[in-house]
Protein backbone atom coordinates (compact mmCIF):
# COMPACT_ATOMS: atom_id res chain seq x y z
CA UNK A 1 0.00 0.00 0.00
CA UNK A 2 0.95 3.56 -0.99
CA UNK A 3 2.42 5.81 2.02
CA UNK A 4 0.44 8.84 2.54
CA UNK A 5 3.60 10.90 1.07
CA UNK A 6 3.91 8.69 -1.41
CA UNK A 7 0.57 9.34 -2.41
CA UNK A 8 0.93 13.29 -2.22
CA UNK A 9 3.04 13.33 -5.71
CA UNK A 10 -0.10 12.37 -7.63
CA UNK A 11 -1.47 16.44 -6.50
CA UNK A 12 -0.68 19.64 -7.04
CA UNK A 13 -1.56 22.90 -5.94
CA UNK A 14 -0.67 26.60 -6.95
CA UNK A 15 -2.69 29.02 -5.12
CA UNK A 16 -2.51 31.60 -2.84
CA UNK A 17 -4.14 33.79 -0.40
CA UNK A 18 -5.12 36.46 -2.43
CA UNK A 19 -6.35 34.04 -4.63
CA UNK A 20 -8.84 32.80 -1.92
CA UNK A 21 -10.25 36.43 -1.39
CA UNK A 22 -8.26 36.47 2.00
CA UNK A 23 -6.55 39.89 2.95
CA UNK A 24 -5.33 41.56 5.88
CA UNK A 25 -8.70 42.58 6.87
CA UNK A 26 -9.37 39.15 7.99
CA UNK A 27 -6.56 39.52 11.28
CA UNK A 28 -8.83 42.14 12.36
CA UNK A 29 -11.35 39.27 14.04
CA UNK A 30 -8.71 37.44 15.81
CA UNK A 31 -7.88 37.12 19.23
CA UNK A 32 -4.81 36.37 20.01
CA UNK A 33 -5.86 35.32 23.75
CA UNK A 34 -8.04 32.77 22.17
CA UNK A 35 -5.06 30.71 21.81
CA UNK A 36 -4.35 28.60 24.66
CA UNK A 37 -0.76 29.44 26.06
CA UNK A 38 0.69 26.38 27.16
CA UNK A 39 -0.56 24.76 23.57
CA UNK A 40 1.38 28.18 22.01
CA UNK A 41 4.34 27.04 23.83
CA UNK A 42 4.08 23.28 23.09
CA UNK A 43 3.61 24.07 19.45
CA UNK A 44 6.22 26.76 19.22
CA UNK A 45 9.01 25.66 21.61
CA UNK A 46 8.57 21.97 21.74
CA UNK A 47 7.59 20.77 18.52
CA UNK A 48 9.69 17.70 17.26
CA UNK A 49 12.05 18.34 14.23
CA UNK A 50 13.84 16.47 11.59
CA UNK A 51 16.76 14.25 11.99
CA UNK A 52 19.17 17.22 10.79
CA UNK A 53 17.60 20.04 12.64
CA UNK A 54 18.37 21.15 16.13
CA UNK A 55 16.25 21.77 19.23
CA UNK A 56 16.82 22.98 22.01
CA UNK A 57 12.96 22.08 23.77
CA UNK A 58 11.88 19.67 21.29
CA UNK A 59 12.84 16.37 20.14
CA UNK A 60 13.83 15.03 16.75
CA UNK A 61 10.95 12.72 15.14
CA UNK A 62 13.72 9.83 14.85
CA UNK A 63 13.77 10.17 18.91
CA UNK A 64 10.26 9.04 19.33
CA UNK A 65 10.64 4.76 19.17
CA UNK A 66 6.94 4.74 19.42
CA UNK A 67 6.78 6.99 15.80
CA UNK A 68 8.29 4.25 13.03
CA UNK A 69 8.21 3.48 9.06
CA UNK A 70 4.82 1.45 9.48
CA UNK A 71 2.62 3.55 11.67
CA UNK A 72 3.90 7.07 10.32
CA UNK A 73 0.60 7.39 8.55
CA UNK A 74 -1.35 6.22 11.52
CA UNK A 75 -0.14 8.55 13.61
CA UNK A 76 -0.93 11.64 11.15
CA UNK A 77 -4.50 10.90 10.50
CA UNK A 78 -4.84 9.93 14.51
CA UNK A 79 -3.46 13.63 15.13
CA UNK A 80 -5.90 15.06 12.35
CA UNK A 81 -8.91 12.72 13.77
CA UNK A 82 -8.30 14.15 17.26
CA UNK A 83 -8.44 17.70 15.60
CA UNK A 84 -11.54 17.07 13.72
CA UNK A 85 -10.40 17.67 10.45
CA UNK A 86 -12.78 16.64 7.47
CA UNK A 87 -10.78 17.13 4.17
CA UNK A 88 -7.10 16.04 4.47
CA UNK A 89 -5.58 16.58 0.92
CA UNK A 90 -1.46 16.68 0.67
CA UNK A 91 0.69 17.58 -2.40
CA UNK A 92 4.06 17.29 -3.50
CA UNK A 93 4.51 19.96 -6.12
CA UNK A 94 3.04 23.70 -6.99
CA UNK A 95 3.23 22.51 -10.74
CA UNK A 96 3.73 19.74 -12.94
CA UNK A 97 7.09 20.33 -15.11
CA UNK A 98 8.39 18.12 -16.94
CA UNK A 99 11.31 15.56 -15.94
CA UNK A 100 14.68 15.49 -16.98
CA UNK A 101 13.40 13.34 -20.65
CA UNK A 102 10.67 16.02 -20.72
CA UNK A 103 7.72 14.05 -19.42
CA UNK A 104 5.17 15.70 -17.49
CA UNK A 105 3.49 13.99 -15.38
CA UNK A 106 -0.54 13.88 -14.49
CA UNK A 107 -1.09 15.32 -11.69
CA UNK A 108 -4.35 16.59 -10.16
CA UNK A 109 -4.99 19.82 -9.02
CA UNK A 110 -6.38 20.80 -6.15
CA UNK A 111 -6.81 24.32 -6.64
CA UNK A 112 -10.98 23.99 -7.37
CA UNK A 113 -11.38 21.52 -4.58
CA UNK A 114 -9.83 23.63 -2.05
CA UNK A 115 -11.93 27.34 -3.18
CA UNK A 116 -15.21 24.76 -2.90
CA UNK A 117 -14.25 23.19 0.44
CA UNK A 118 -16.84 23.85 2.91
CA UNK A 119 -15.57 22.30 5.88
CA UNK A 120 -13.02 21.42 8.11
CA UNK A 121 -9.49 20.93 6.19
CA UNK A 122 -5.88 20.65 5.95
CA UNK A 123 -4.20 21.21 2.66
CA UNK A 124 -0.48 20.90 2.91
CA UNK A 125 2.64 20.62 0.81
CA UNK A 126 5.04 17.78 1.41
CA UNK A 127 7.66 18.19 -0.72
CA UNK A 128 10.31 15.41 0.67
CA UNK A 129 9.39 15.29 4.53
CA UNK A 130 7.88 12.97 6.28
CA UNK A 131 3.87 13.95 6.64
CA UNK A 132 3.49 14.46 10.06
CA UNK A 133 6.48 16.39 10.21
CA UNK A 134 5.57 18.81 7.76
CA UNK A 135 2.42 18.88 9.13
CA UNK A 136 4.10 20.28 13.08
CA UNK A 137 6.53 22.17 11.73
CA UNK A 138 3.45 23.81 9.61
CA UNK A 139 1.57 24.81 12.58
CA UNK A 140 4.75 25.81 14.43
CA UNK A 141 5.54 28.05 11.85
CA UNK A 142 2.09 29.56 11.75
CA UNK A 143 1.82 30.32 15.65
CA UNK A 144 4.95 31.78 15.84
CA UNK A 145 4.37 34.28 12.84
CA UNK A 146 1.20 34.94 13.76
CA UNK A 147 -0.02 33.37 10.66
CA UNK A 148 -3.67 32.53 11.97
CA UNK A 149 -6.94 34.68 11.64
CA UNK A 150 -10.37 33.97 11.96
CA UNK A 151 -13.13 33.94 9.35
CA UNK A 152 -17.23 32.94 8.79
CA UNK A 153 -16.77 31.31 12.05
CA UNK A 154 -14.17 29.01 11.74
CA UNK A 155 -10.27 29.49 12.64
CA UNK A 156 -7.44 29.38 9.58
CA UNK A 157 -3.75 28.77 9.71
CA UNK A 158 -1.76 29.12 7.15
CA UNK A 159 2.06 29.09 5.63
CA UNK A 160 3.07 30.50 2.39
CA UNK A 161 6.56 30.00 0.45
CA UNK A 162 9.98 31.45 1.55
CA UNK A 163 10.26 32.29 -2.60
CA UNK A 164 10.74 36.04 -3.37
CA UNK A 165 9.71 37.40 0.37
CA UNK A 166 11.32 40.14 0.42
CA UNK A 167 9.87 41.85 -3.15
CA UNK A 168 6.46 39.32 -2.69
CA UNK A 169 3.74 39.96 -0.58
CA UNK A 170 2.93 36.67 1.28
CA UNK A 171 -0.73 37.26 0.33
CA UNK A 172 0.72 36.28 -3.41
CA UNK A 173 3.27 33.89 -2.32
CA UNK A 174 2.39 30.12 -2.77
CA UNK A 175 0.88 28.91 -0.05
CA UNK A 176 2.53 25.69 1.82
CA UNK A 177 0.03 25.24 4.11
CA UNK A 178 -3.44 25.99 4.95
CA UNK A 179 -5.76 24.43 8.36
CA UNK A 180 -9.38 25.43 8.41
CA UNK A 181 -10.54 24.65 12.05
CA UNK A 182 -13.43 25.13 13.73
CA UNK A 183 -12.11 25.37 17.11
CA UNK A 184 -8.59 26.62 18.06
CA UNK A 185 -9.09 24.71 21.36
CA UNK A 186 -8.77 21.36 19.20
CA UNK A 187 -4.91 22.46 18.52
CA UNK A 188 -4.24 20.69 21.87
CA UNK A 189 -5.89 17.70 20.82
CA UNK A 190 -3.40 16.87 18.18
CA UNK A 191 -0.51 17.62 20.33
CA UNK A 192 -1.91 15.65 22.92
CA UNK A 193 -1.96 12.74 20.67
CA UNK A 194 1.65 13.38 20.44
CA UNK A 195 2.27 12.72 23.97
CA UNK A 196 0.80 9.73 23.94
CA UNK A 197 3.15 8.29 21.50
CA UNK A 198 5.96 9.82 23.43
CA UNK A 199 5.44 8.56 26.39
CA UNK A 200 5.14 4.64 25.00
CA UNK A 201 7.92 2.66 26.26
CA UNK A 202 9.51 -0.05 23.85
CA UNK A 203 9.04 -3.48 25.51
Amino acid sequence: MATLLKKSDNFRLNVNLQDLHFNRDCFKSFDIESVDRETFFNFVFCSPVESIDASHYGVKFSEIKAINKSNHDVFFNEVLKEMNIESVNLFKVFDSEPDKNGKVKERCNLKEKLIKDDTSFLYLYTGGARCEISLFLSIRNALAHGNIFRYDGYYYLYSVSNKNAMTVDEFERKITFLMKIIDISLLKKGWDVLLKYMIIRED
